[in-house]
């Protein structure tokens, strides 16, 4: 199908800023400059690690959920790593995304060898008697 020609700049749109509206409080404007990063990772290291982390780390998974995002999650939550790119990881408990990000972003896919660090090198202010609650 082609446009009639009154709006032939209609085939293409070049955003100046796009604006995020994630629920409340969360609402923001994004630069188009923010939009036009590549994830550091290949699809086929993301899978590799992902698939790692879900099969052999769900313990520290759980762990991470609930000292940074301050979830309980008890033995039958699904609970699953989806994805991950330089800024952090993003995480389904049972079935709602969640996303905990780095403190700064990674400079290459080797310095996620580490996931653990990463997080814990976050700025997220935790109460105390959360990780007596979380790791007991």
């Amino acid at each position: 199908m082609t446009l009639p020609s009154a709006f032939p700049d209609m085939r293409s749109i070049s955003p100046v800023r796009l604006r995020f509206i994630g629920g409340f409080g969360k609402i923001y404007w994004i630069e188009t400059d923010d939009l036009k990063l590549t994830n550091i990772f290949s699809s086929l290291d993301e899978l590799k690690i992902v698939e790692h982390m879900n099969k052999d780390h769900a313990n520290n998974l759980k762990d991470y959920v609930c000292f940074y995002l301050g979830i309980e999650c008890s033995e039958g939550d699904a609970l699953r790593m989806m994805g991950l790119d330089q800024f952090g990881v993003d995480l389904s408990v049972n079935n709602v995304k969640y996303r905990i990000d780095f403190k700064a972003p990674l400079q290459s896919p080797d310095e996620s060898s580490n996931l653990r660090e990463l997080f814990e090198t976050q700025n997220h202010p935790v109460p105390r008697y959360l990780a007596y609650t979380c790791f007991k």
